[in-house]
């Protein structure tokens, strides 16, 4: 039998594999949704927030928000009709006071409107800063909804911290 010298040879099992690789990785981009763009899957983009609700007098602005960083990852339809979304985050917290204090917060996420959608507290609270310090908390949440049609519609995470002194 002739075969031509410039295609190679391939067998069936080596063709079956490529196939199943290649079905395998257009499955995996397809249901992704989470690849760490500050653009959701809508193209609107993502917003972060700090605020800091209350400080031992003096001390308002001695603690902040370095960076703020979040991204919405698995998300699934609930059999009671609601959206379950998981995701990561990242706060990096500064205290610029002269003394530690304790930083207690909460993630609250509000869709394209404004509107509140859900809140996470994250576990292992307080944050204890030492004075003239960075420490950066980071974990994952997970949001319930049954008012959002799609994980797109969630665009804004706004971090709301508290700060006192250790033990108050």
């Amino acid at each position: 039998m002739w075969r031509d010298c410039a295609r190679p040879v391939h067998s069936r099992r080596t063709d079956l594999l490529r196939l199943f690789l290649a079905g395998l990785a257009a499955g995996v981009w397809a249901l992704s949704c989470g690849d760490g763009d500050p653009a959701g899957p809508d193209g609107g983009a993502r917003h972060s927030e700090f605020e800091l609700a209350s400080a031992p007098p003096g001390l308002e602005a001695a603690i902040a928000a370095d960076s703020l960083w979040w991204a919405p990852g698995v998300f699934r339809l609930r059999d009671d009709g609601g959206l379950e979304i998981d995701g990561t985050y990242l706060v990096v917290f500064r205290n610029r006071a002269d003394r530690p204090l304790e930083v207690r917060y909460d993630l609250r996420f509000l869709d394209v409107d404004g509107i509140f959608v859900d809140q996470y507290i994250p576990f292992g609270l307080p944050l204890h800063l030492p004075a003239d310090s960075v420490q950066a908390s980071r974990g994952s949440f997970t949001i319930r909804s049954f008012d959002l049609d799609h994980p797109g519609q969630l665009t804004t995470m706004q971090v709301v911290a508290t700060a006192a002194d250790p033990g108050d």
